[in-house]
């Protein structure tokens, strides 16, 4: 980021700042950084009324990662069979 970028200011609560101070200085990031990439990261996902562009398989990871191990499994016969 340049210093000619333009500036916003922004009130957030408390806990949100401490959270963004905490992940800038575990990732190795300014505060400013850090909050630019997450808000840039909150771009990248797709919204709801664009599921049919999402190819199947980048929404399975996507889905799976959600559900973090949480010891939910579908196998590929369960679903192609609710595809059908």
């Amino acid at each position: 980021m340049a210093r000619n970028d333009p500036q916003m200011n922004l009130r957030v609560p408390m806990e949100l700042k401490e959270k963004i101070e905490k992940a800038a200085l575990d990732n190795g990031r300014t505060i400013t950084a850090e909050a630019v990439y997450r808000l840039e990261e909150s771009f990248k996902g797709q919204c709801f009324s664009d599921l049919d562009q999402i190819p199947l398989e980048e929404f399975l990871v996507h889905i799976a990662k959600k559900f973090n191990n949480s010891g939910f499994h579908l196998t590929i016969e369960e679903i192609n069979k609710n595809n059908n």
